[in-house]
């Protein structure tokens, strides 16, 4: 249950950070690496740097986006299977889980479009 505080910004703070914590530790990492590489990718261009800060949307987030695209779907399996033998409030927690893994692989997705479609020759509007 949510602590309840009588000044209302305690209150929400408290439950957002229950929140949050509910999703786990290494989930919310997962998510946190899925929106840096969401951030990275408007300065992905396509082309290769190997000496200063472009190193990262360049070259470091273009793979660790590939390895997100396969390790977000493996977590949404994993928490339906553990969605088939568990009490109703850990349904809950595991389907709202579900929902926020979703949308930040279509948000990782849609970001990252236009650098695939442009590494694979693909860009209609060159």
């Amino acid at each position: 249950m949510y602590y309840r505080d009588p000044r209302p910004d305690t209150a929400r703070k408290v439950g957002l950070m229950n929140w949050i914590s509910s999703l786990g530790t290494l989930r919310l990492l997962l998510m946190l690496a899925a929106l840096a590489c969401i951030i990275a990718a408007p300065f992905a261009n396509g082309t290769t740097y190997v000496h200063d800060w472009r190193l990262l949307p360049s070259v470091i987030a273009p793979s660790i986006m590939v390895m997100l695209i396969f390790a977000i779907p493996l977590d949404i399996c994993m928490a339906r299977i553990f969605m088939s033998d568990s009490s109703d409030s850990e349904k809950a927690r595991l389907q709202r889980a579900i929902y926020i893994e979703l949308a930040v692989l279509s948000a990782l997705t849609l970001a990252w479009t236009p650098f695939m479609l442009k590494m694979m020759d693909a860009w209609p509007f060159d």
